[in-house]
């Protein structure tokens, strides 16, 4: 995996068990998923991104564009 690259690019850990589970559900990402409120895969990256729920849930609002359009440069996405 290339460590430069977001994980939607094949970037990130080698094993990842949040990219395993969006995947094997045929997800882009978490935000299609409805119960990623209570998931406890996400549940670890909560103490870094404490704002994840609030991402996610404006994520499956928006639309990936519209989201991506308006996010903070320091999010590594494409």
């Amino acid at each position: 995996m290339n460590s430069g690259s977001p994980c939607r690019n094949g970037g990130g850990k080698a094993v990842c068990p949040v990219r395993d589970c969006t995947q094997s559900k045929g997800f882009q990402g978490c935000w299609e998923c409805e119960r990623r409120q209570e998931c406890e895969l996400l549940a670890p990256l909560k103490h870094v991104h404490p704002n994840i729920d609030y991402h996610l849930d404006l994520i499956a609002q928006l639309g990936m564009d519209n989201w991506s359009s308006g996010r903070k440069s320091h999010y590594l996405w494409e």
